[in-house]
């Protein structure tokens, strides 16, 4: 293109001045003194380079319209292709086997939380292993408007809200006394800058096409999703001396690009009656984790 450019306008400067020459000739040179052969060569000369040039200039305006035609068309053929996705996206059938939309994050490597721990006290006993996590952004069209931000060179641009589903293992480790967790803080950090996700209080996907979804658990792409075991029903949550339990918690991040986030950031800890945060920060290395979490039509 930068060649082109360039050619163009020295040809341009070639027409002028070939232009001004035949000017200049016919104002100059003595009327008398055309007719001689010198001056005859010269007048045909600077008509042929001016007609030449104008001619290159013609087919070098044509490749460039011939190539913004094709690029044109190469864009209308993106957008189409971006168009029949989200008509596939559309369909009912399509959302019960839809699985990509969901990315697990096996046994995380989570950082410790707070930053300055709080000394123990008599009867603490929360204590517990983070099985897994799984990001799933409230949209089915996620793929599609990650392509088209990275097709307009913005990809980090491309936000929406997303479910954040932790599978843990919790336990009261106290031999004597119960444990009351009311609350669960989970957060994470995109390019340095920490944000905090928000307890939810059913395991519930996005509503799409008039219908409610909820996340579960498949074994294979073609089996029917189970639901996910809930790891409370309500808040607070007793825990006798010794209890243990296990299941899944939705959390919900506002506004992110989840694709964005740094691994090895996130911090979970269950905040006990007196508001005392006990950080969960162990992962399950060696358990295997069956089944790929997913969607399903939400049971009540």
């Amino acid at each position: 293109m930068v060649v082109h450019l360039t050619l163009k306008n020295s040809l341009s400067w070639i027409v002028g001045a070939c232009v001004v020459g035949l000017a200049l000739i016919t104002l100059l040179v003595d009327p008398q003194h055309l007719g001689w052969l010198r001056w005859q060569v010269l007048v045909v000369a600077l008509g042929v380079i001016a007609i030449g040039a104008l001619l290159i200039q013609s087919a070098i305006q044509s490749k460039e319209d011939h190539e913004a035609k094709a690029r044109e068309k190469a864009r209308d053929e993106r957008l189409e292709t971006i168009d029949v996705r989200l008509t596939q996206l559309a369909s009912t059938k399509h959302v019960e086997t839809i699985v990509e939309s969901v990315q697990t994050v096996d046994a995380p490597q989570l950082t410790a939380s707070p930053e300055t721990p709080r000394k123990p006290q008599e009867g603490d006993g929360i204590d517990g292993i983070v099985y897994r996590i799984a990001i799933s952004p409230r949209t089915f069209a996620w793929e599609i408007i990650g392509d088209i931000y990275r097709m307009k060179g913005i990809p980090d641009d491309a936000k929406i809200d997303c479910d954040v589903l932790v599978e843990m293992y919790l336990v009261n480790t106290s031999k004597t006394e119960t444990a009351y967790v009311r609350d669960f803080e989970l957060s994470a950090e995109i390019k340095g800058e920490r944000f905090t996700l928000k307890l939810q209080d059913n395991l519930k996907a996005n509503d799409f096409n008039g219908q409610e979804f909820e996340y579960g658990l498949k074994e294979t792409r073609f089996d029917d999703a189970e639901p996910l075991k809930r790891l409370f029903t309500a808040l607070p949550l007793a825990l006798q001396p010794k209890q243990p339990i296990e299941g899944w918690a939705r959390f919900l991040a506002e506004n992110i690009n989840p694709d964005s986030i740094t691994e090895k950031t996130w911090k979970l800890s269950a905040v006990d009656s007196l508001g005392d945060q006990h950080p969960i920060n162990k992962a399950a290395i060696d358990r295997e984790n069956k089944g790929e979490v997913g969607v399903r039509r939400f049971s009540g």
